[in-house]
């Protein structure tokens, strides 16, 4: 994500002197997942890494984090809830009968289920200051750049067959449903510019590795249930997908929201500026997950992973 020209992304923390130290040790801390209204879970739900929601966190019983928990008002974890490192609330924190925590940070309220375990630590210094936290995008216009960077595309803003983005594939246009070579420029980057894309249920995307993606999406993206996207190292005639175990990025840089379908599979880093909502057994891989003004949900058996 730092080496997307398209793309300029930073998370700011202003802290209090609680939290300098930590924030001296990670200099442009980004967590897995921000939101800057709440951030909630349904039950069974996982992250792999840190959550930092601007007003309350709600995790369904049997959440997992591998990491920590930063709110700027309460924490509230249901029963049989882990969580790695520590949990953060400018108020309240109330966790759940049997839930782990390893420290419980919170400034005027602590509730400890039957059987739950965690360090209590009342706030007696100044608490994270949420309302400091920025996280801002940037489009930058592909018009204004040399145009013979830039082959227009026509990737259809309704995807309803499985379809190969490739630039310059051997396959082109095979059951691509309208899809062209997208926009190649320098450092292997691949632009599609869009005012919306929605799939059906059941779609696939499937990404040629080799390349850097990045979909400039104006308003929203919808993703109907049991949609999958995958990088492939390998595509066939008969498109089945070899997937790959490259380093290349996907970037969603949204204007709108994001909806993902229940069982859909996703790579890559969503940027959007209003909300962020999976459905039940949703995975989200490969990225990290930020709302510039609303609210991020994971709906229930939801996993999230970089």
């Amino acid at each position: 994500m730092q080496n997307n020209r398209f793309l300029l992304t930073s998370l700011i923390i202003m802290t209090g002197a609680t939290y300098q130290a930590q924030a001296d040790n990670i200099p442009n801390y980004s967590p897995l997942v921000f939101g800057a209204t709440y951030v909630s879970a349904g039950a069974d739900a996982e992250f792999g890494g840190d959550i930092v929601a601007k007003t309350y966190f709600v995790g369904g019983a049997d959440t997992k984090v591998t990491g920590s928990i930063q709110s700027g008002t309460a924490i509230t974890l249901g029963a049989n809830s882990k969580v790695d490192n520590d949990t953060d609330s400018g108020t309240a924190t109330t966790l759940g009968a049997s839930v782990t925590v390893i420290n419980s940070y919170y400034g005027t309220a602590f509730t400890l289920g039957a059987g739950a375990t965690s360090n209590e630590n009342a706030r007696t210094q100044d608490h994270l200051d949420y309302t400091e936290i920025k996280v801002t995008q940037r489009r930058k216009d592909l018009s204004l750049l040399d145009v013979g960077l830039l082959v227009k595309n026509k990737l259809k803003t309704t995807m309803d067959v499985t379809t190969i983005l490739s630039p310059l594939s051997d396959f082109h246009g095979v059951a691509a449903d309208g899809a062209e070579s997208a926009t190649v420029i320098t450092d292997n980057q691949v632009v599609y510019n869009l005012d919306s894309l929605t799939t059906g249920a059941g779609i696939t995307l499937m990404l040629k590795d080799g390349y850097d993606y990045v979909f400039n999406i104006t308003d929203m993206l919808s993703l109907g249930a049991g949609t999958k996207i995958v990088m492939c190292s390998d595509i066939t005639q008969q498109l089945v997908c070899t997937e790959s175990n490259s380093n290349n990025t996907v970037t969603w840089n949204l204007g709108g929201y994001a909806s993902i379908g229940e069982d859909a599979e996703m790579i890559g880093t969503v940027l959007a500026n209003g909300y962020i909502s999976t459905g039940v057994d949703s995975k989200m891989t490969k990225g990290v997950l930020y709302s510039e003004t609303s609210y991020v949900t994971i709906g229930a058996s939801g996993t999230v992973y970089p």
